[in-house]
C-alpha cells in the first residue's frame, strides 16, 4: 500500500499551512520572536558545549535581537556568538 505524502497540515490555533513556503511565512509572521529565540538558544548551547543557565539569558536576548535585525542570517548569529565574552571565556 502506497500512501500519498501531503505537505499540508493544521497547526495549533487551527492554522492551515500547505508546503514549506507557507510554513515559513506562518513562522515569520506569527512566531518570529519565539523562532529566533529558539535558534539562538540551541546554537549557543551547541557552541558552548553545555546547558544554558539563567545568566546566559542576557546573551541569548542580545543574540536574538541581532539575529532578527540581521534578517535571520545564521552566519551572523555564529559570528556574534564567537565574538561574545561568554564564548571566548569558556
Amino acid at each position: 500500500h502506497k500512501k500519498t505524502i501531503t505537505s499540508d497540515t493544521i497547526l495549533p490555533g487551527n492554522h492551515l499551512v500547505d508546503g514549506v513556503a507557507k510554513l515559513q511565512k506562518f513562522i515569520l509572521s506569527n512566531r518570529r520572536d519565539q523562532f529566533a529565540h529558539a535558534i539562538c538558544s540551541k546554537v549557543l548551547t551547541y557552541a558552548l558545549g553545555r546547558y544554558l543557565t539563567l545568566e546566559d539569558e542576557i546573551l541569548v536576548n542580545e543574540l536574538n535581537d541581532k539575529f532578527i535585525k540581521d534578517r535571520f542570517r545564521l552566519s551572523g548569529l555564529i559570528e556574534n556568538i564567537v565574538l561574545s565574552e561568554t564564548f571566548r571565556s569558556h
